[in-house]
């Protein structure tokens, strides 16, 4: 029983060191033509975009995302009716992080940072997109790291203090 209790001791004491904190940006766009039910453009009142991520991944030395970017274009047109034209584009983000494996866990937020629609013609469409992910890569480590192993600019981010785990910039994975 003692040697379970020591397990259990051992596994509590596991923390997770900050390995990445940082902003990735990635631009994306579309040409679009309005579908023949919609009447031309003649002012665009407001473009309201939101990113869906559907897809994340870490690999070698770099985390990817890939997404749609769901856009609602409110335009009046010739005759003075207000219309939205909802438009999807795609995105894919490549964001270079060194040191992951398969102790890595990563929390990504992605939000659109900058819209632009111009209109190109009666019917045309010109949409930009900038879109801003905040990036958090955390790698296990024990309690009582090696901090050989961990870059000397990140050593200051390892919680060694089972008490203060809390205030630090750390994740303390569930019992």
């Amino acid at each position: 029983m003692s040697d379970m209790k020591q397990q259990k001791n051992k596994s509590e004491d596991t923390v997770c060191a900050l390995l990445y904190d940082g902003d990735a940006q990635t631009e994306t766009g579309c040409e679009y033509t309005l579908p023949d039910y919609l009447p031309d453009i003649r002012k665009i009142l407001r473009v309201q975009a939101e990113p869906r991520v559907t897809g994340r991944y870490l690999s070698g030395e770099k985390a990817e995302l890939e997404g749609t970017v769901s856009a609602s274009v409110v335009y009046m047109a010739e005759d003075g009716t207000l219309h939205i034209c909802p438009i999807e584009n795609t995105f894919g983000q490549n964001i270079p992080i060194s040191g992951l494996d398969e102790n890595t866990t990563a929390i990504f937020h992605t939000r659109v940072d900058n819209n632009t629609c111009r209109l190109t013609g009666p019917r045309k469409l010109n949409l930009r997109h900038k879109l801003k992910t905040q990036v958090h890569v955390f790698t296990k480590c024990s309690s009582h790291p090696d901090l050989s192993e961990i870059p000397a600019a990140e050593r200051d981010r390892v919680c060694l203090d089972l008490k203060a785990r809390e205030t630090c910039r750390m994740l303390c994975p569930e019992p």
